[in-house]
């Protein structure tokens, strides 16, 4: 086993002792481009030793003392003075933590999610980036998807995008797959259209067919919001008899959104009607249906049904996005 020191005080560099308590400790100078890991001596002697990280599997760093003590303080309630403790040691880190089995991993998580407890998002940010240079393990994923999470809570989704837009989609049903669909929903369901989208676009690339249905009707609706009709007109004109249920109100709510934009108020309200009374009662797309049954109503010249829709929602749902503030 390869066991590697903490950061010395006096030259900021990792120290490896390499075959057991009793032989040379040597520096790690980093990894090189055919990924080995770069040891050299400390005492000057010249070569370096070269070794694969993925024959490193397991490689423990004994970490610096300021770790534990950083531990102890966010145990008894002073994370803020872990974050000044860790915050020059642990970004050296970072390069190792995807190394299977090794403790670099384990310690870099904590750091990470200390900072998303402690909104420090530029350096939440700058360890993220350097997580994600790499092929990220499924590990990192849920820690990664939770800083994306919190960027958005705090309206930087410009920053969300990007860190989300590198993180692996996973195989379709696995937990990595069902945390980003989350998060490009989350984004949807915002008001977030172009970040929202982009998602979309991943997942459909590896998809199965039946996926691929499901994110082009996604793609269509985001690209409806941001003022684009053309992917919505040739989704519905390519509609046939079966619409799977799981798609029934986004599909209708579309439908109805192209009836109405064509002048179509009849065929609007008959499919926009259809899909409420089809949907599930949970269903997410009932408040935008409806909203967009009141529009139907006002464009036809029922200002009364329409402002009577309208005062329903507003009092059902007062936080939606799609009800009409009075």
């Amino acid at each position: 086993m390869v066991v590697v020191s903490g950061l010395a005080q006096s030259d900021d560099v990792l120290r490896v002792r390499w075959g057991g308590e009793q032989s040379a400790v040597m520096r790690v100078i980093g990894v090189d481009a055919e990924n080995r890991l770069r040891l050299a001596a400390i005492d000057g002697a010249q070569g370096e030793a070269l070794i694969p990280l993925t024959e490193a599997a397991d490689l423990q760093f004994i970490l610096p003392e300021v770790y534990r003590e950083a531990q102890q303080r966010v145990f008894v309630g002073r994370p803020a003075e872990a974050v000044f403790l860790l915050r020059e040691v642990m970004p050296a880190y970072v390069p190792y933590a995807h190394i299977p089995g090794s403790n670099s991993g384990a310690a870099v998580r904590f750091y990470l999610n200390l900072l998303i407890d402690q909104r420090e998002w530029v350096e939440a940010l700058a360890i993220a980036a350097g997580l994600v240079e790499q092929t990220v393990s499924d590990r990192f994923v849920p820690d990664l998807v939770r800083l994306v999470r919190s960027l958005q809570l705090e309206s930087r989704f410009d920053d969300a995008a990007w860190l989300v837009g590198r993180l692996p989609i996973g195989d379709v049903g696995g937990a990595n797959h069902v945390l980003i669909v989350g998060v490009a929903d989350e984004m949807r369901r915002a008001g977030h259209w172009v970040e929202a989208q982009s998602i979309y676009q991943r997942l459909r690339e590896p998809a199965s067919t039946e996926e691929v249905a499901r994110w082009d009707w996604l793609i269509a609706y985001t690209d409806w919001h941001q003022g684009s009709a053309l992917r919505a007109g040739v989704a519905v004109a390519a509609v046939e008899d079966l619409i799977p249920t799981s798609q029934a109100g986004l599909v209708g709510l579309l439908m109805g959104r192209v009836a109405l934009a064509n002048g179509e108020l009849t065929t609007a309200l008959d499919v926009l009607g259809e899909t409420l009374i089809g949907v599930d009662a949970a269903s997410e797309w009932r408040i935008e249906i409806t909203a967009l049954i009141a529009e139907a109503y006002r464009a036809q010249g029922d200002e009364v049904l329409a402002k009577t829709i309208e005062s329903d929602l507003q009092r059902m749902h007062p936080q939606s996005r799609w009800v009409i503030s009075p």
